[in-house]
């Protein structure tokens, strides 16, 4: 797995953070992920083809998540309903439209699947695909989150 590709999305996450969020991001340092870092978070799946393939998951707490909503909706919610779900969804789809158009200034050509929104999940829901995954932990003035980017 190539470190330019991961910083490349990376950059989207934190280019999305600043711009729709306006919200501070600070990286973290690089671990391998465990499917376990997952367990119990809101969790964006998307699944990246071309000329990359791989898949990439946005782990999220609660409580970011409805910092993430009040943010970018003007509102408070106190659960991740439907209404929060799409939001989350959206912002993921910021993210990965800034790394598809990062990849493609790089002559990169991907295409990406809808953001999937896990919620809370369980044990063995998380699918890894028997690959290494690298997590990049990022904190925000919203809260934690976590980026697990799998690509080749």
């Amino acid at each position: 797995m190539d470190a330019e590709n991961i910083n490349t999305v990376y950059d989207a996450l934190k280019s999305s953070i600043e711009g729709m969020l306006a919200a501070e991001a600070e990286r973290g340092d690089l671990k391998k992920s465990q499917s376990d870092d997952l367990v119990g978070k809101t969790n964006i799946y998307i699944e990246i083809e071309g000329a990359l393939t791989g898949h990439i998951y946005l782990s999220l707490t609660k409580a970011t998540v409805l910092n993430i909503v009040k943010e970018m909706a003007g509102m408070e919610v106190d659960e991740v309903n439907d209404f929060a779900k799409s939001a989350i969804s959206e912002f993921a789809n910021l993210m990965v439209s800034k790394s598809s158009t990062a990849f493609l200034n790089q002559d990169i050509k991907i295409s990406s699947s809808p953001p999937e929104v896990i919620i809370e999940a369980s044990e063995g829901e998380i699918d890894f695909f028997g690959e290494t995954f690298i997590a990049i932990p990022v904190e925000t003035d919203l809260g934690e989150m976590e980026l697990h980017v799998f690509l080749q």
